[in-house]
C-alpha cells in the first residue's frame, strides 16, 4: 500500500458525521481521534491496515453497509486479540480481489469500536484472540453499547469475518466448555446453529490446546491448516449456509458461510491467515507447504473472503 494513501472517503464522511454528532450532543467524538498526518502501515507491510486520517470538514451522513461498501474493520485489542492475528486478517482483506480499503478499530485504536461506527462498514473481521471467550463477549458488548449491534448490522447487509475466536463470538454454545471459557456466552447470535470446541468433540484428531496443524477436506480435497483450539459449527437444519470445509477426522464444519436478513457472515474454526511465522516460532510444520513458499492457507483465505462477498 503506498505509504501516503489518499484518505478514504467512507472515513472522511465517518468522521465528519460523528463530529457533528458531538456538537449537537456533547458526547462520542472523543471516541474517534483525530490526526494531521497520513494513515499509517501497520507494520511496513504493503498489505496492511491503516489508521484513522485527519478529520474532515462536516459532510452526509456514513454509507451502508453492503458488498458495494469498501470499507473494512478489522478488531485490534486486548482479550479480544492476539499478537498478529488482527495483522494477519487485515493482509488477507487488502490482498483480495475486492478493493477493501482496510482499517483497525479498537479501544487502543484511533478509530474506537462503536454502534455507529459500525455501521458505516462495508466488512467487519473478528480476528483469533487468547482471551476468555465469555470476557471477551461482555467486553464486546461493552464497546458496541448492546447485544444485537453487530446481528443488526449483518442484517441490513453486512459482511462479517470471524476466525477462531470471531467464531466463538459468532455464535451461541452447544454447552459449556470450561477450557474456553468460565460461563456459556450468548454470542453475536450470527449462526443458525451451535457453537463448539472442536477438540472436545468425537473423533477429533487433535485433543489438546497446543498451536498445530489439523486437517481439513476442503470442498472434498484434503488440505492442512494451522489450528489452535478453534471451534466447530452445527448447523440447524434447512439452515442458509455453505460449508467450505470439514474437518477431516469427524466430518463437522469447520469453514463456512451463511446468509443473515441482507447479509453474510464467514465462520473458520482454523486460521487460514497464518504465515510464516507463526509455524516457526510454535516449530509447527504444514504437511502440504513446509517451507511456506505457496503461502500455506493463504488461497484458502481468499475464496472465503470471494465467498463472503459475492
Amino acid at each position: 500500500m503506498n505509504d501516503n494513501p489518499t484518505i478514504p472517503r467512507p472515513i472522511l464522511i465517518l468522521s465528519a458525521f460523528l463530529a457533528a454528532m458531538a456538537v449537537a450532543s456533547c458526547s462520542g467524538a472523543a471516541d474517534v481521534g483525530a490526526s494531521s498526518d497520513p494513515p499509517a502501515n501497520d507494520s511496513g507491510s504493503p498489505n496492511g491496515a491503516t489508521d484513522q486520517p485527519a478529520m474532515p470538514d462536516a459532510g452526509p451522513p456514513p454509507s451502508a453497509p453492503g458488498p458495494s461498501n469498501k470499507l473494512a474493520f478489522v478488531y485490534r485489542g486486548p482479550v479480544v486479540g492476539c499478537d498478529g492475528c488482527s495483522e494477519a486478517i487485515a493482509r488477507v482483506l487488502r490482498s483480495s480481489k475486492w478493493g477493501l480499503d482496510v482499517h483497525y478499530v479498537g479501544p487502543d485504536e484511533k478509530i474506537k469500536l462503536t454502534a455507529d461506527v459500525l455501521k458505516t462498514a462495508g466488512v467487519y473481521a473478528q480476528p483469533g484472540g487468547d482471551g476468555d471467550v465469555g470476557e471477551s463477549n461482555t467486553l464486546m458488548k461493552q464497546q458496541l453499547g448492546g447485544s444485537n449491534v453487530v446481528l443488526d448490522w449483518v442484517k441490513a447487509g453486512g459482511r462479517f469475518y470471524g476466525t477462531c475466536m470471531g467464531g466463538y463470538l459468532a455464535g451461541k454454545p452447544d454447552k459449556s466448555y470450561p477450557r474456553v471459557s468460565d460461563k456459556r456466552w450468548p454470542g453475536f447470535n450470527l449462526l443458525p446453529g451451535t457453537v463448539g470446541e472442536w477438540i472436545e468433540q468425537s473423533n477429533a484428531s487433535v485433543k489438546n490446546d497446543n498451536e498445530t496443524v489439523v486437517e481439513l477436506l476442503w470442498k472434498g480435497q484434503p488440505r492442512w491448516v494451522y489450528f489452535q483450539d478453534g471451534p466447530s459449527f452445527v448447523l440447524d437444519p434447512g439452515a442458509n449456509a455453505t460449508v467450505l470445509a470439514t474437518y477431516k477426522s469427524n466430518g463437522i464444519p469447520a469453514v463456512l458461510v451463511t446468509t443473515v436478513g441482507a447479509g453474510k457472515v464467514a465462520l473458520s474454526g482454523p486460521h487460514l491467515e497464518a504465515e510464516q511465522d507463526w509455524f516457526d516460532s510454535e516449530h509447527v510444520t504444514d504437511p502440504d507447504d513446509p517451507d511456506g513458499r505457496r503461502h500455506h492457507a493463504h488461497d484458502l483465505a481468499g475464496e472465503l473472503v470471494d465467498t463472503l462477498m459475492e
